[in-house]
């Protein structure tokens, strides 16, 4: 039975990272904003893991200008004997440090709330047999392997259950687009053909249609 109405949508860790980081990706947000409507977002449960151990690095990225800034203020201002500039900096040099403090202490919780959110696709033996049966050699480092063993996993349970409208969005397009076979002596797995089987269909972007 063919259903219809729903997109399912399968995300990685780049969606998460895009959604809890301090200067959240506008196409993540308006992804997970359609999830429960006309799309249910699916999530493997190491990208939960893999988004909590990168998250305060990613939230340094964001906000961790304040001592370039500081050190070039000093540099321009302080020979001119600006004050108050230095003083304006200043203040705002403490609001990004506590913009950052709150950032990462409230990252695990952020974290949790949208992980409940969203479907998240367990480890399972058949999440292990597909990561097994794709990566027959190691290629990539061990998440991404079973980030993809997740994806194909649940997109071909929902293919057998009858679901025509199933995506595989993510911007980690060096190890998961189907149109780059990579290089060396070990070449990735066809994807293109992989995501064919079970009616995936690629985007490089959160923009589902």
């Amino acid at each position: 039975m063919v259903h219809g109405g729903v997109k399912h949508v399968l995300v990685e860790t780049n969606f998460l990272v895009g959604v809890v980081r301090p200067f959240p990706q506008a196409t993540a947000e308006k992804l997970l904003r359609r999830n429960g409507s006309d799309v249910t977002v699916h999530v493997p449960w190491c990208s939960v893991t893999e988004t909590r151990r990168t998250i305060h690095r990613i939230i340094d990225d964001d906000l961790g200008f304040d001592q370039s800034m500081s050190k070039f203020a000093v540099r321009e201002l302080l020979p001119a004997a600006d004050h108050v500039g230095l003083a304006t900096l200043d203040a705002f040099a403490k609001r990004v440090r506590d913009a950052r403090r709150v950032a990462k202490a409230s990252a695990d919780s952020r974290i949790d709330a949208l992980a409940t959110a969203l479907r998240v696709i367990p480890p399972s033996p058949d999440v292990i047999a597909e990561t097994l049966r794709i990566w027959r050699v190691k290629k990539l480092p061990p998440f991404d392997e079973m980030i993809l063993g997740a994806v194909m996993a649940k997109a071909v349970e929902l293919h057998r259950n009858g679901e025509r409208e199933i995506f595989f969005c993510n911007l980690n397009k060096s190890d998961f687009s189907p149109h780059d076979r990579g290089g060396g002596a070990v070449t990735r797995p066809n994807l293109e053909a992989e995501y064919a089987r079970c009616g995936l269909t690629y985007l490089a972007s959160f923009d589902v249609p």
